[in-house]
């Protein structure tokens, strides 16, 4: 009996371990897949003359025209 009690502590401790390892390096991987921020905004006023543009900022302070807006 305490053999397999031996055998599923290692194999929960194994679990936890390669569970907590996953969990750790989560934030990276997030990191990495995150490009910025995206922000639409008119420009113009009137039916005709409003014009969407967008926007890209890796920051949130410094902004990038996407389409010429």
């Amino acid at each position: 009996m305490s053999a397999l009690r031996a055998r599923l502590s290692a194999i929960l401790l194994a679990a936890c371990l390669l569970f907590t390892g996953q969990t750790l390096a989560a934030p990276d991987r997030a990191a990495a897949a995150d490009p910025g921020y995206l922000m639409a905004h008119f420009i113009g006023e009137g039916a005709t003359g409003q014009q969407i543009y967008f926007s890209h900022s890796a920051d949130g302070l410094r902004w990038r025209d996407l389409n010429g807006g």
